[in-house]
């Protein structure tokens, strides 16, 4: 049984009533996967009431997901989390619910105490390209490096010179974003650094959340092909990402989440794109009003292309791994 699935350190739980509406997966079915395959092993009251943790929901969504897609529950109980992850992605593939190719992000390490932490636990950051470490910042140190796409920092105490000293090594690391690990800092300074370039998280950082951390704030700077929002020019928009059949199939899922907002985007999408669709029509048969339906059709695409960015979101918030931020 694996660390998840007998998970006792979260300090949220949930009765089973709320962990089986959470995960779409009734309540008599945990009590029979429990006996049966030992699937998970939720904590228990004194009195034997069984308490679920946030992760092992998001476990149980994931295997409700599989199994609507045509899975048993005895070919997934074996899995290892690699393994339910590999299971998951081919999946979602063959229902036309494509992933986006990221490249790996390059990393540059600045400072002592990362530089340290990326030594020992560099084997848990695996989806990072980690080329350089360096333990201080000096100009010397810096002169000549390797241009990098993301930087990891210390800076232990954040003081009110702490955002020019990171401008400073972005511009020498030629990164595009950073994320800054600190122990002690002032809300103020700490709300300055924070942009849409920087991120910060306080030391110390578990491997796993600084992977996440660093892999979502790449896919935030690397981003998806854009156009212009309302561009009249006659721009061609990338095509859709999700197939017709896959946002009905996600409209349709149970929701690991507290709202639907999964379902609830899936069918904003395909409104969104049979308008996209309408548009492009208007703008051949209506050849007056081809530069208005030109800019609706521009427009639809835009707004299409950020609800798609919106479910690429909540899925991987559900568990749901299009393609692996961390973790986003």
């Amino acid at each position: 049984m694996t660390e998840l699935r007998s998970d006792q350190t979260e300090s949220v739980k949930y009765r089973i009533g709320v962990a089986s509406r959470l995960s779409g997966v009734a309540a008599h079915t945990l009590r029979k996967w429990e006996e049966r395959h030992q699937i998970v092993a939720p904590t228990r009251t004194r009195s034997g009431e069984r308490l679920y943790s946030e992760a092992q929901v998001r476990y149980l969504a994931r295997l409700k997901t599989l199994i609507e897609a045509g899975l048993e529950i005895s070919d997934l109980v074996d899995l290892s989390e690699d393994d339910l992850q590999a299971t998951e992605q081919r999946v979602l593939a063959d229902a036309g619910f494509p992933e986006r190719e990221i490249p790996t992000p390059s990393v540059t390490v600045v400072g002592r105490h990362v530089g340290e932490f990326v030594r020992q636990h560099g084997d848990r950051l695996s989806r990072l390209s980690i080329e350089q470490v360096l333990d201080d910042s000096s100009d010397q140190t810096l002169t000549g490096i390797d241009a990098t796409h993301l930087l990891i920092c210390d800076q232990v105490n954040v003081t009110n010179e702490t955002p020019a000293s990171v401008d400073r090594l972005l511009a020498a690391t030629g990164a595009r974003a950073a994320i800054v690990l600190y122990q002690f800092g002032a809300r103020w300074v700490l709300d300055e650094l924070r942009s849409s370039r920087v991120a910060v998280a306080r030391m110390p950082v578990d491997p796993a959340d600084l992977q996440r951390l660093a892999l979502g704030l790449w896919y935030e700077v690397a981003g998806w092909p854009t156009i212009v929002l309302g561009s009249d020019e006659d721009a061609d928009a990338p095509p859709a990402r999700f197939s017709e059949g896959a946002l009905m199939r996600v409209s349709n899922l149970s929701s690991a989440m507290r709202c639907e907002c999964p379902n609830h985007i899936a069918d904003l999408l395909m409104a969104v794109m049979s308008f996209e669709a309408y548009s492009a029509t208007c703008e051949v048969e209506q050849p007056a009003d081809a530069a208005e339906h030109r800019y609706l059709r521009v427009t639809a695409a835009s707004a299409r292309m950020l609800f798609e960015d919106a479910l690429v979101r909540l899925a991987r918030a559900e568990g749901i791994s299009l393609y692996d931020l961390g973790d986003a």
